[in-house]
């Protein structure tokens, strides 16, 4: 099943070359800027080798969107997980990574690699099952609606569930939540999307995956340094180990007649402080928060976090963060189980609390 973007439904029309100048256009010339040599890591030689293909497709209005998929809900490994299209090195790809995301693509959706340019190679990463991963970046070049994508893809339904195309532009926005977390002799970035298709169907996109998108968004809009497009990763000899954590909540506030009411923001975790912003945009401009009233300093030994299981705001999950032995308490809410943990789980190891007080 094919689900599309928000433009995906207008299409039955074909658009033109003139269309397509602009955004695409642009991500195309800097993409083909990063070049095809090899970017391996050191410490990924000894890895068993991978490559994912990372497949841009031209729409109307001059958008661009990725093509992803959704792993089959019956595979042992990451079922129902978004990602791109890719899988393990074998030995009929001669060592060559852009021939094993040819052939893993062609396997999985069925796309002929004449139907593929190929733009760029990313540096590699290592996955969390310790493969060396390697992001080949290209686009469909005569698919420009959905009717001729439609026709150039087979669906093999034992590996993928289905495919959607989401735009490039939301992997350039900030995420719903982002994690620095250790891992591999690096920090990697732990970004959390979401993405809605005009059938309402809902799809998280996480882990390596949005990694990857978040790249390629940087640098196919123009918005990287000349290092940027190896990794947004970096040394840990020279990195902080502090965690960081970013997202939408609720936070449960005053009124001046005594009314308790909950106004949503955007809560940043930065080291060891949690700021309390209007919007992301804000969050992104300032470098801390305009007020001590909206941060709370959390080296406080007497801090203390939990998740309060029987407490609801409109059917969103509670947690309280609190400092001073109590007398100052921030009471917040999040829309799943799974967002409240991973602020919880943020926080404490941010605090280097091992346990919900």
């Amino acid at each position: 099943m094919l689900h599309s973007s928000s433009h995906l439904h207008d299409m039955s029309k074909s658009t033109s070359s003139q269309d397509q100048n602009g955004t695409f256009l642009q991500a195309i010339q800097n993409l083909r800027k990063v070049g095809l040599d090899k970017k391996d890591v050191s410490h990924h030689a000894s890895l068993r080798r991978a490559s994912v293909m990372v497949l841009l497709v031209p729409q109307e209005n001059n958008d661009v969107c990725l093509l992803l998929t959704q792993r089959s809900f019956k595979l042992r490994s990451h079922p129902g997980e978004v990602c791109f299209p890719g899988g393990k090195q074998d030995q009929e790809d001669d060592e060559n990574d852009v021939t094993t995301a040819l052939r893993e693509t062609h396997e999985e959706i069925g796309l002929e690699r004449h139907h593929i340019d190929i733009l760029c190679r990313l540096r590699s990463i290592e996955s969390l099952h310790h493969l060396c991963v390697t992001p080949i970046v290209g686009y469909i070049h005569d698919s420009a609606t959905s009717i001729n994508l439609l026709s150039l893809l087979t669906v093999n339904s034992t590996e993928v569930e289905s495919v959607f195309l989401a735009p490039l532009a939301l992997f350039h926005r900030a995420p719903l939540h982002q994690l620095n977390v250790d891992w591999s002799k690096e920090i990697f970035v732990m970004r959390h999307y979401e993405y809605t298709t005009t059938m309402k169907q809902v799809y998280e996109i996480t882990g390596l995956t949005a990694h990857i998108a978040h790249q390629v968004a940087e640098i196919a809009l123009g918005t990287y340094s000349s290092t940027e497009h190896l990794t947004d990763a970096v040394s840990t000899a020279t990195a902080t180990t502090a965690i960081n954590y970013s997202g939408q909540v609720w936070i449960q506030q005053q009124s001046s007649l005594g009314r308790s009411y909950w106004s949503k923001r955007f809560l940043v975790l930065d080291r060891q402080i949690l700021h309390l912003h209007d919007t992301p945009a804000n969050a992104s401009s300032k470098a801390t928060s305009a007020t001590k009233k909206n941060r709370m300093l959390l080296k406080d030994s007497t801090c203390r976090v939990m998740a309060v299981e029987h407490d609801v705001a409109g059917n969103k999950q509670v947690f309280v963060v609190s400092v001073l032995e109590g007398r100052v308490e921030w009471r917040m809410a999040v829309e799943t189980t799974k967002e409240r943990q991973a602020w919880v789980n943020a926080i404490l190891a941010s605090t280097g609390l091992h346990e919900l007080v």
